[in-house]
């Protein structure tokens, strides 16, 4: 039941992942996310609020979560875009706005999408904010 939960609140569904689109909202060159994994039996709640928040245009371009684990870890990955991965102010206001919104446990992690790209290492990301704080750290 829980995957048909998830897979409803987003506005699409590929196979893998419940989209969260806000309208009229195109990405640059320079698109990024911001990334965390709740636990799956948390996931129902925060994956509706990031819905919500998303198709308000209170958060990024897009969001995705993946329905299905993984791993053994029992997360689920959730992934809200951002237009611009140098704009540091929005970034934090995304940042507030999730640690307001979303249980402040989580670390997230910000990759820019052009890591992707270049086949960069999975586990580097451009940004960090640890569990329970709100500022934004250069990974390193």
């Amino acid at each position: 039941m829980m995957k048909e939960e998830l897979i409803q609140y987003g506005a699409s569904y590929d196979g893998v992942w419940s989209w969260a689109l806000a309208e009229k909202q195109e990405g640059t060159s320079r698109t990024g996310k911001w990334m965390f994994w709740p636990k799956s039996e948390g996931a129902i709640p925060i994956w509706r609020t990031i819905c919500e928040l998303t198709r308000s245009h209170q958060l990024g371009i897009q969001a995705k979560m993946r329905v299905e684990k993984r791993d053994e870890t029992d997360a689920l990955l959730i992934c809200v875009y951002t237009r611009d991965s140098e704009d540091v102010e929005d970034l934090q206001r995304i940042v507030d706005i999730l640690r307001e919104k979303v249980p402040p446990h989580y670390f997230l992690l910000y990759k820019e999408d052009t890591m992707k790209r270049r086949n960069a290492d999975r586990r580097l990301c451009k940004w960090c904010v640890y569990p329970n704080q709100r500022t934004i750290h250069v990974d390193s």
